[in-house]
Parts: C-alpha cells; structure tokens; sequence
C-alpha cells in the first residue's frame, strides 16, 4: 500500500480501487459494478438466491473482472487465484443465477403460507401443524416447516409439541 507501506494481497488491491464507498443504506457493497454482494452472500448460496438478480449478475461480473486481474499476472496470480479458490465463488454465484426463478417461487409460496397462517390464527386459537401439510398438500412439506419455523423465529407465533405433530398459536406478547 502506498500510504501505509503494508503489504496486501492482489484482492486487496483490486477491492479497494473497485470500490466506490463500503456500502449503501442497505449495508450492500457499491462498487464500479454497481451493488455487488458482500463477503458473506457470496459464500452462501441460501443468501445469494434473495438477492436481486442484477445484484447476482453484477457480482458474477465483479468477480470475473477479479479473475482476470489474477489471471494477468501470470503464473503466480493463477496459482494464488487457485489457492483463494475463487473459482468456487465464481460457481455459487452462477449456480445462483441459475435457480433464482425456481427460489423466487418457493420463497413467494413461503410468503403465502406465512399469510394464511397469520389470518387463519386470527379467526383460530390454534393450528395443527399435520392439518397444513393436508391443505397444502401440493405444496413440499418442508416449506410449509420453513414457514412455520420463520414465524416463530420472527416472533409472531409459538410451535409446540403435541404429539407426533406440533399446534401452532399466535404469539399475543
């Protein structure tokens, strides 16, 4: 670094010219690309598919433009891209692109059992839980689980045991 006189490494050098502020109101990285994902997106496919799909082509670009940085160094940068793995980030987030549609409709589903459950608990004390695998039976039952578990850790209802099933109610606190 010019200013510090410290060592960094190519990414390092590459970010910091990349980047035009940290990130914006939504704590996303802004960079000559335009809103990229951040570290922790672009290791984890589950953050990645909620993100816009501009987002996701942007930083499929920022780091192809990144590996093209490495690459023009020749043998030390490709070795050292390799050994960062790169490559395997560059593959998340085209693997991402690929089934956003197909996450965007089980997310979208998700919503709407999220509603149903928070009307139907109006009307209702209590839901069974086996009673919604029924209603929505053309529905995977592990997204009306991911529903119920994400209202409960949103704070809006409560999950017991009740048997080999478990009774939803409305959390009133």
């Amino acid at each position: 670094d010019e200013f510090t006189h410290e060592r960094m490494t190519l990414v390092d050098k590459y970010m910091m010219v990349a980047l035009t502020s940290s990130s914006d109101e939504n704590n996303m990285l802004v960079s000559d690309f335009g809103i990229i994902a951040t570290n922790e997106e672009i290791h984890d496919k589950r953050l990645l598919v909620k993100l816009d799909k501009e987002v996701l082509y942007n930083t499929l670009n920022y780091l192809q433009e990144v590996k093209k940085t490495y690459i023009a160094f020749g043998k030390c940068g490709r070795a050292y891209f390799n050994f960062m793995k790169m490559g395997d980030e560059i593959s998340l987030v085209k693997e991402a692109i690929k089934e956003y549609d197909e996450y965007q409709e089980i997310f979208k589903q998700m919503n709407q059992i999220k509603s149903y459950i928070m009307d139907r608990l109006i009307k209702e004390n209590e839901i069974l839980q086996e009673a919604l695998y029924k209603e929505f039976s053309d529905v995977e039952r592990r997204c009306i689980t991911n529903a119920v578990k994400e209202l409960v850790k949103e704070g809006n209802v409560i999950r017991e045991k009740s048997g080999n099933t478990y009774k939803i109610f409305k959390n009133n606190a």
